[in-house]
């Protein structure tokens, strides 16, 4: 299979995972934290296995502060999910996603602020037509 086209597939997968996601929880009726545990511990083993089948898990890939920050972005991920499915009970899952996703204008001023990135027009551009086609 072509890389482009083992691509596509990929984020076509990627994409109709993200985009059932919101149903999946509001349909299997269980609280956001057991949604949330039970979805890092399929992730954890799938991601297992295929590092053990790359063999990619070696100590001398990743230092001491590498993993700290790993674990660090893990647990925001973590309250990230259980945020965001907990919304769908107070909103529908479109006005929570729409919200949701407000995140990467967030993420970009804040690289203005503290980074001094530079904001140029086709950032800008491109951010407005993701989110006009989240929408």
């Amino acid at each position: 299979m072509k890389s482009q086209s083992r691509g596509t597939l990929e984020m076509i997968s990627a994409m109709v995972i993200s985009g059932t996601v919101g149903w999946f929880v509001i349909m299997s009726g269980q609280a956001p934290e057991a949604v949330v545990f039970w979805r890092c511990l399929f992730g954890a083993l799938a991601m297992l296995v295929t590092c053990l089948v790359l063999g990619v898990l070696r100590r001398s890939l990743i230092s001491a502060r590498q993993f700290i920050l790993v674990c660090l972005g893990g647990v925001a991920l973590i309250l990230n999910w259980v945020l965001l499915f907990s919304a769908y009970k107070h909103s529908s899952i479109a006005i929570a996603t729409v919200v949701y996703h407000v995140q990467p204008f967030m993420l970009v001023g804040l690289g203005v602020l503290f980074f001094a990135e530079r904001l140029s027009a086709a950032k800008v551009g491109w951010l407005l037509l993701a989110f006009a086609g989240l929408m």
